[in-house]
C-alpha cells in the first residue's frame, strides 16, 4: 500500500519546481539577444592560381533569435548572429597572403524540440537551412587588390537551454554548428582571376537574456 503513495507524492514535490518555468502554449514568443564568439571551422578547395590554406579569424559579435511555439514542445526558430572577420592564405607559393576582411552574417530557420522543464531549466535542440552572407568585403591590397563572396545554403545544428529568471525573463545559452560555405573571388582585369571554395563551418556560441510574449 506504502507503495501507491510514491507516484503521488513524487509529482506533488515536483509541481512547484515545473511551475517556476511557464509551460508555452500556441503563439508564445520568446526573444532573445546573445553576446557570441564565432570560430570558423576553415577548409577550402580549388584556390586558383595562388593555392595555400583558408584562415578566418575567431570573433566575438552578437547573435538574435525568437522561438515561436505551435504546440508546448515544438516550435520555429528565427534567427542570425553577426561577426566581422579577417582572411588570409597560408602557405601560399609567396607565402602567408591576407586576402580581406568582411562581415559574416549568418541567419538561420529551425525547427525546435523544447523539452519538459527540469526545475528553472529547459533544453532544447533545433535543426533547419542556414546561409553564410558575406557583407562588406574590404580586400587586404597587396595580391588581393578586389574581392566578393557568393554565399550557397546549408544546414544548421542548435542546442541550447533558457533558465527562468522569475516572471518573463530568461537566462539563454546557446550553440550552433553551422554546416555553410561561400565562394570567394578576386578577380583582375586581363588576369586569371583568384577563386576560393570555402567552407566555413563556424561554431556559434552564446550567452545572454531572454523574453517572453
Amino acid at each position: 500500500m506504502r507503495a501507491a503513495w510514491v507516484l503521488p507524492t513524487l509529482l506533488a514535490l515536483a509541481m512547484p519546481a515545473m511551475a517556476e518555468e511557464p509551460v508555452p502554449d500556441l503563439g508564445t514568443v520568446i526573444v532573445r539577444l546573445r553576446a557570441d564568439g564565432v570560430a570558423p571551422q576553415d577548409s577550402a578547395s580549388n584556390i586558383t592560381k595562388l593555392g595555400g590554406t583558408w584562415r578566418s579569424t575567431t570573433e566575438a559579435g552578437l547573435d538574435a533569435d525568437a522561438s515561436v511555439f505551435l504546440t508546448p514542445h515544438l516550435a520555429v526558430g528565427l534567427g542570425a548572429a553577426t561577426t566581422r572577420h579577417r582572411f588570409r592564405l597560408d602557405g601560399t607559393q609567396f607565402g602567408t597572403v591576407p586576402v580581406g576582411t568582411a562581415r559574416l552574417i549568418v541567419p538561420s530557420v529551425t525547427l525546435q524540440w523544447h523539452f519538459t522543464p527540469i526545475d528553472r531549466f529547459r533544453p532544447y535542440l533545433g535543426l533547419g537551412p542556414a546561409a553564410a552572407v558575406l557583407v562588406s568585403p574590404t580586400p587586404a591590397g597587396t595580391l588581393v587588390d578586389d574581392l566578393y563572396f557568393k554565399s550557397r545554403v546549408g544546414a544548421v545544428f542548435q542546442a541550447g537551454v533558457d533558465v527562468a529568471l522569475g516572471g518573463p525573463f530568461v537566462l539563454n545559452a546557446d550553440l550552433k554548428q553551422m554546416l555553410v560555405r561561400t565562394t570567394a573571388f578576386s578577380p583582375h582585369p586581363g588576369r586569371t582571376p583568384v577563386k576560393a571554395n570555402v567552407k566555413l563551418n563556424p561554431t556559434i556560441f552564446g550567452v545572454g537574456v531572454g523574453y517572453r510574449f
